[in-house]
């Protein structure tokens, strides 16, 4: 998508595309209603697309349709990879998507560092997340990555809360890899492999 000020370009006869990156930028996409519209659009006209991939915003986006209660278009990809800020708001924007991705093979998850001061949703995420009822949720991702999802060095947030969903949630996954460059990797493994797993076949490997 290309954007100018007051215009919206859309996506047309694009079932044949194969790979597909997104990304808002220069705008207040929290309080104002146009990104919502737009992020709908896009995913409707993408839903074929093999390999997606969300730039950060788009996920910032994506938790606060999660959390109106909107569905996102079912797709057929199988990969997909998510740019995501460093915080717990993130998820919501992420396990928003994997619900509409049961054909999903690789996730990847790369943690982003926001240009503004102040990156947490507002209290509509955070009431979500707070309520979210998982029990009933399964996601198909066989292969999960997961880099530099932490808010700092000191903390496994919001790496352990993400981790923790998705091992729960994920009934086939086989192989999650995580990026312990930036943390105290004895203290980070002990938390991280200590969650419950729905998978049997789930192997947590650190890069």
């Amino acid at each position: 998508m290309v954007r100018r000020e007051g215009y919206d370009f859309r996506l047309k006869n694009v079932s044949s595309v194969v790979r597909a990156k997104i990304n808002f930028c220069g705008e207040d996409i929290m309080d104002h209603a146009r990104p919502l519209r737009i992020m709908k659009q896009l995913l409707e006209s993408l839903k074929y697309v093999k390999e997606l991939e969300l730039g950060p915003s788009c996920v910032e986006v994506m938790s606060v349709l999660e959390a109106k209660g909107w569905q996102v278009p079912p797709s057929t990809r199988s990969c997909l990879t998510l740019n995501a800020y460093k915080h717990k708001g993130s998820i919501a924007g992420i396990l928003g998507i994997l619900k509409s991705s049961p054909n999903l093979e690789t996730l990847t998850i790369k943690g982003a560092l926001s240009r503004f001061k102040e990156t947490e949703p507002g209290d509509l995420v955070s009431t979500y997340l707070q309520n979210a009822n998982l029990d009933l949720v399964a996601f198909n991702v066989k292969t999960v990555k997961i880099t530099r999802f932490t808010e700092s060095f000191s903390s496994v947030e919001p790496m352990a809360t993400l981790v923790k969903i998705l091992l729960k949630c994920a009934t086939v996954l086989e192989k999650m890899v995580i990026s312990a460059k930036e943390l105290d990797t004895h203290k980070s493994a002990v938390t991280l492999i200590s969650f419950p797993r729905a998978s049997t076949k789930a192997v947590i490997v650190f890069d």
